[in-house]
């Protein structure tokens, strides 16, 4: 029976490897995808740029303010439900980049 645990033992570590792994390099990918972005257009048109992040930096603030101050009883309209889940992405997102910047 102890033989037949270590393949099991092999896959599950491989399994739990994989669930790790996929979602760091999905992070750090779209990480670097908005960086570059954020490099390209800052050099095409700064200003552009700077309204664009400040817009989305609003977008993502409504969306926090519609997850924390929000009257019970009132429902979500869509704007306020997309910039919720938003807010609730880029939380989720960085917290998960975090561990990943170097000291």
């Amino acid at each position: 029976m102890a033989v037949l645990a270590i393949p099991r033992a092999i896959v599950r570590f491989i399994a739990e490897l994989l669930a790790e792994a996929i979602p760091t390099v999905i992070a750090l990918g779209l990480f670097a995808i908005v960086s570059f972005a954020a490099a390209w257009g800052w050099g095409k048109s700064p200003p552009a740029t700077v309204v664009f992040v400040a817009g989305f930096a609003a977008f993502v603030a409504f969306g926090a303010h519609e997850l924390w101050f929000r009257r019970q009883g009132r429902r979500r309209r869509r704007i306020a439900a997309l910039a919720a889940g938003t807010c609730v992405f880029v939380v989720v997102w960085v917290a998960y980049l975090v561990p990943y910047i170097p000291a």
